[in-house]
């Protein structure tokens, strides 16, 4: 048990004088052996140190309103399928642009013509097997909408669902903010500062010195969306879709790497 301890401590150091030997024979230096510790001191070097991880947080309000919405329509046959579709996607659009919509606020997402089956059982000379029969064929026309107006949001859901009929389908509603350089800026700031605070009391509490920044990295938070679903009967049968945009948090996350000092 003692000599697997031992292997097992001496494992990450027999390949990282490996790694050094290896850095050593590129500098075609005829001293392989010195150069190689000399490359693991300066690994070993650059592993030590206050590392720590700062987090700032900014909350804004949404301008603008992500409408993911689109037609469905089923036919016996491809064109009847997609005649369908053209047509209630077209009658989507008119509301839309009616509603002022540009067109630069309107992206294709989806087109798809897909055939459908269903499965049959069939026996044959005592055996069963499933037997595929085509049923029909389904074309799907998904757009993303940009909503300048928020206000308008919960309108523009029912007109859309009104024009398009039973064919609508509304995928999801996502708030964002078009520009967030600002907020970025101020959520860095607060991340840096909660490192070094962090820095600090991990040094307080080990009897040492932060010393100065050796590296600093930053990422930025990604939440999941909650998707909501609607189809167009549920819309019709409310007397208005009410939606609410909250507000938005940016997230900034750095990784920060402080020289110890006073030891």
């Amino acid at each position: 048990m003692r000599a697997a301890k031992r292997l097992a401590t001496w494992l990450p150091l027999a390949a990282l004088l490996v790694l050094a030997a290896a850095v050593a024979c590129d500098t075609g230096e005829d001293d392989g052996d010195s150069a190689a510790f000399e490359a693991l001191a300066q690994l070993g070097e650059e592993s030590r140190g206050i590392q720590v991880n700062g987090t700032g947080r900014v909350a804004i309000a949404p301008d603008i309103a992500l409408l993911y919405l689109g037609v469905e329509v089923m036919g016996d046959t491809v064109a009847e399928a997609r005649g369908g579709a053209a047509s209630a996607m077209n009658a989507v659009m008119d509301a839309l642009r009616a509603r002022g919509i540009e067109d630069r606020d309107i992206q294709t997402s989806l087109l798809n013509i897909s055939p459908e089956y269903t499965y049959e059982e069939v026996f044959k000379d005592g055996a069963r097997s499933d037997r595929r029969v085509l049923t029909g064929y389904r074309v799907n026309n998904n757009v993303v909408v940009t909503v300048r107006d928020l206000d308008a949001v919960g309108e523009i859901v029912d007109e859309v669902a009104e024009a398009g009929g039973d064919a609508t389908r509304i995928e999801n509603v996502n708030f964002s903010a078009e520009d967030t350089t600002e907020a970025k800026r101020e959520a860095r700031e607060k991340a840096v500062m909660d490192a070094i605070d962090r820095a600090d009391q991990l040094a307080a509490h080990t009897g040492v010195t932060r010393g100065s920044l050796t590296s600093v990295s930053e990422s930025y938070d990604s939440y999941p969306v909650p998707r909501a679903s609607y189809d167009s009967a549920f819309l019709m049968a409310e007397a208005g879709t009410s939606v609410s945009p909250g507000e938005l948090q940016i997230t900034v996350n750095v990784h920060a790497v402080f020289a110890i000092e006073g030891r």
